[in-house]
């Protein structure tokens, strides 16, 4: 799977997502703050990247993945720098969005 921004029919930038084990289910809305995006997915842990413009073109940098944490069905909320969440194995957690440490 691929993440892919187009604007005016021109791709502007792509980052192929990371392939789980298992079952993988894009259920969970993608969290946007500025230029990061964190997003996860059954199986597939959490995962943050970033947008940078550099003249007229655009780069992703991959900031950090939480394997050991994913959701199925649950958006994480973004608040004051932390990503809360309850994970698919029922348990609430709490990531550090800048540094992808469990809070």
């Amino acid at each position: 799977m691929q993440v892919t921004y187009i604007s005016d029919g021109k791709e502007m930038w792509e980052f192929a997502t990371p392939v789980g084990t298992g079952m993988v289910q894009n259920s969970a809305t993608t969290v946007v703050d500025q230029n990061k995006i964190y997003f996860t997915r059954l199986n597939n842990g959490v995962n943050a990247i970033e947008i940078k413009k550099e003249g007229s073109s655009y780069f992703v940098n991959k900031l950090w993945t939480k394997p050991d944490f994913s959701t199925a069905y649950n958006t994480p909320v973004l608040k004051d720098g932390f990503l809360y969440a309850l994970s698919n194995k029922n348990r609430l957690f709490c990531i550090n969005a800048g540094t992808g440490q469990t809070a």
